[in-house]
């Protein structure tokens, strides 16, 4: 919530304005008056610059995923190695627990601004500047140093904050006043309404306590992953898997995931007599998210296809793997049962 810039609240509050949820809003008496504020609020807020707007939370995510792994990977190897390690030094022995100590990641950490990873960045590179010596000595699965993977996770925290600091010095003053204005009048509506709302259902025992919307399906994550290529070095391939539906399906949304080596990602639906292109894409750093209304319905025994093409430009074979330096194909479909309400979830793992 810290974080929820104007982008954001606008979304929230376009869910809230659309489909089921609009019809559950329309039974109460609170609606007649802020269902048009939400919708002049919105508005305003679309008709901002994008920088003014800010960029998705969730759009960073991925950014920050692969370098903290590799923090945590850091810390346990580290830690491990002092532990079983016979030929270990009493510095190497401190540098561990300073590690633990500086380095590991609580909660509320998770929770922290761009501002506040800045800020702990900082300070985790001054520390790193007195161990760095230590850390340079311990050598890593992908064959650089352990000193290495804490800068790489210290510069994506200043990075975090250095880019924000950017966006707002390119908006005039009076620009960026207007926004945090309007964002902080978004926040204070929805505030005031959900406390209008409470006490409209506490006092109309006919509402449902949290307005339901009737729940028709369970939709649920599908996990398709090719565990079964290998990539020669030097060499550009790809390579193609399929899974069958086990029950009819209504796919809503497809997302690919793979590491920096992809080239092309590539999804069909499948049946009996032939495929249909539903996905293609490109940015392995930032892969899109596609949605799909109407849904694309599968029946059972049809299928999801997947291609995944990788430049390897290593000197050495590459194969499948959860490590950042390993590569990986997997897609992710969010769907649900045509015909139930809720069934197993399906995950289906290629390895030949």
């Amino acid at each position: 919530m810290k974080d929820l810039n104007l982008d954001e609240t606008s979304q929230g509050m376009k869910a809230m304005t659309t489909g089921d949820r609009l019809v559950a809003f329309k039974q109460t008496y609170a609606a007649l008056t802020y269902l048009a504020l939400i919708e002049a609020l919105i508005a305003r807020i679309d008709a901002l610059p994008a920088a003014l707007r800010g960029r998705p939370l969730a759009d960073l995510l991925f950014d920050s995923d692969v370098t903290r792994d590799n923090w945590l990977r850091a810390l346990w190897y580290y830690c491990q190695m002092v532990k079983f390690c016979p030929t270990t030094t009493e510095a190497m022995r401190q540098a561990a627990h300073s590690l633990t100590e500086r380095f590991g990641i609580s909660l509320s950490d998770t929770r922290d601004t761009y501002a506040e990873n800045q800020a702990k960045a900082e300070q985790h590179e001054k520390w790193i500047t007195v161990e760095g010596p230590i850390l340079a000595q311990i050598s890593t699965p992908d064959q650089r140093t352990l000193a290495a993977w804490m800068e790489d996770f210290i510069q994506s925290g200043k990075v975090f904050g250095v880019m924000l600091g950017e966006r707002g010095d390119t908006i005039a003053e009076a620009d960026r006043s207007a926004a945090m204005t309007l964002r902080g009048e978004a926040l204070g509506l929805l505030t005031e309404l959900r406390t209008v709302l409470r006490r409209e259902i506490n006092a109309r025992p006919e509402l449902p306590a949290n307005l339901d919307i009737p729940i028709e399906h369970h939709a649920d994550i599908l996990w398709l992953a090719n565990w079964g290529f290998f990539l020669p070095p030097f060499m550009e391939i790809s390579d193609t898997a399929m899974c069958k539906m086990p029950y009819d399906v209504e796919i809503i949304g497809i997302m690919s995931h793979y590491h920096k080596l992809g080239t092309k990602f590539t999804v069909d639906a499948w049946t009996p007599t032939g495929t249909t292109p539903i996905y293609e894409d490109d940015d392995s750093a930032h892969p899109k998210f596609q949605e799909y209304l109407p849904p694309i319905s599968l029946a059972k025994g049809d299928g999801i296809q997947w291609t995944c093409t990788w430049n390897n430009t290593k000197p050495k074979p590459v194969g499948p793997g959860k490590n950042s330096t390993d590569e990986i194909c997997i897609t992710f479909a969010l769907g649900y049962p045509k015909n139930t309400l809720s069934f197993d979830p399906i995950q289906c793992n290629i390895t030949n």
